[in-house]
């Protein structure tokens, strides 16, 4: 968990990043605050999240982007289709929910269909599938192909999607590949 007292520092780095893209010609169109806030993991960095950790940032965030006069969006969650009560909590919460433009999604476990779910309670906020990597569920090529296609592409597509985000459409038989040092 990030401790609160550093809270503020993440915000300013934030929005340091998004100065420097900008600096650059690179606009922002979108943040999320922490990549799978319900995970935490050994293997590469991580750092758990709780709602109520979130909203408290948001807390601080969000009037930063409005004196800083930042129109990039602020997309929660960017985990997978499921774990949404904790996603409720900051979408009902009346101090930040007018913060967060949308939600980010993962593919490991759930479905897509509680995209749906999402849509029907909060139709104003963007729906967004951030991640998706090959899978070596099955067999062969063809059916993690067609599992790729029925569920993170189209499966999310038909569930109010705007994107599609895969960041690794096929692994090896090592789950790479890898690039070695």
């Amino acid at each position: 968990s990030l401790n609160p007292k550093h809270y503020q520092t993440y915000v300013s780095y934030l929005i340091k990043f998004i100065h420097a893209y900008q600096k650059h010609g690179i606009p922002i169109h979108a943040i999320t605050l922490q990549n799978e806030p319900n995970y935490q993991t050994n293997d590469y960095p991580s750092m758990l999240m709780t709602a109520s950790e979130h909203i408290n940032l948001l807390k601080i965030l969000g009037p930063a982007f409005e004196k800083q006069k930042i129109d990039s969006k602020i997309f929660v969650w960017d985990h997978n289709w499921e774990h949404t009560p904790s996603l409720r909590k900051l979408l009902y919460d009346p101090n930040v929910s007018h913060y967060i433009s949308g939600t980010a999604w993962h593919g490991y476990a759930g479905n897509p269909s509680m995209l749906s779910a999402i849509h029907t309670d909060f139709p104003d906020k963007a729906i967004y599938f951030t991640e998706i990597t090959g899978t070596q569920d099955y067999t062969d090529f063809s059916q993690n192909l067609a599992w790729s296609l029925q569920f993170a592409l189209f499966g999310n597509l038909r569930n109010w999607a705007e994107t599609v985000l895969y960041w690794n459409l096929a692994l090896n038989d090592k789950g790479g590949p890898f690039i070695s040092p």
